[in-house]
């Protein structure tokens, strides 16, 4: 009998318009396996957060922790109420909530930490808390709506919410001066998402992208980096974060891309074909 060595498939794929049938891949993931002789490869199932599943009543709207603030406890958005998550030295979880309501369910609200700090946005509200007292409004100018935040060399980076301007509010301060705003310069698009990656922050836009960087001037801290603009827009909150040093990102077409320097694609069409109809389904239906 002659063996044939059926080689495990990276990931889902399934084309439509094609008509080709769908390979799925549930709740795993793909990495390298040396131990495996024949396709060096292994797919490794992803856990559930089963600590989560009692914490509050509502839909999880966002989970976040930075190793930086609250020993690096997580924070968890259960419909309009704030829990902390921290593992005890015998790996129990203690759930404690946080006083206070997160507006604006069931859309996602956006969280960044500096090292006092957990500030929160839920683009009606600006909110902070030091990780154990109730949340915290700020003032903002003429009450404008933040919808993105991010936390860049001590400052606190606000977007504001249908706009292409932002704020900052100074290291250490929990008020918003109405002077401390730039505004993107590419094009006249709404910033939908501001997010870090190592020296430089990416401004995140519906047509565009814009990667700003420190001048040093303490009167105006920030500028757009010459060359550094990118002439696509993105899907508003698919920006993340991977350990500081790139953001994934899902563009308006579906594309998924990796920007660590430059903007890199990396999926396949039936990624794009599938993330385009979730958007779409999205928009139509009003969802968030």
């Amino acid at each position: 009998m002659t063996e044939i060595s059926v080689p495990l498939g990276h990931g889902s794929y399934v084309r439509s318009r094609a008509d080709m049938a769908e390979y799925p891949l549930i709740n795993r993931f793909f990495e390298q396996n040396p131990a495996n002789a024949d396709e060096q490869t292994a797919l490794i199932e992803r856990p559930a957060l089963v600590e989560l599943l009692e914490a509050g009543d509502g839909t999880g709207r966002r989970l976040y922790t930075e190793p930086g603030f609250s020993g690096g406890d997580m924070f968890h958005v259960s419909g309009t109420e704030l829990y902390k998550h921290h593992m005890e030295t015998n790996r129990t979880i203690t759930t404690t909530q946080i006083v206070g309501v997160i507006d604006n369910d069931p859309y996602a609200p956006d969280m960044a930490a500096t090292d006092q700090y957990l500030w929160i946005t839920d683009g009606v509200t600006l909110q902070y808390t030091n990780g154990t007292a109730a949340l915290t409004t700020v003032a903002t100018p003429d009450n404008i709506p933040f919808v993105s935040l991010d936390v860049f060399n001590g400052y606190v980076l606000c977007v504001q919410n249908d706009s292409d301007r932002f704020y900052w509010i100074q290291p250490g301060a929990v008020v918003v001066d109405p002077l401390d705003f730039a505004t993107a310069e590419r094009f006249p698009d709404k910033i939908l998402q501001v997010r870090v990656v190592g020296d430089e922050f990416w401004l995140l836009g519906e047509r565009s992208i814009e990667v700003w960087r420190a001048t040093g001037n303490g009167d105006d801290p920030f500028q757009r980096i010459e060359g550094r603009a990118f002439n696509f827009g993105v899907f508003g909150g698919s920006g993340v974060r991977m350990k500081d040093t790139s953001v994934l990102l899902v563009a308006h077409d579906g594309t998924v891309f990796n920007i660590a320097g430059t903007p890199t694609p990396i999926s396949n069409p039936s990624v794009a074909e599938r993330t385009r109809n979730a958007i779409k389904t999205a928009y139509d239906n009003n969802l968030p």
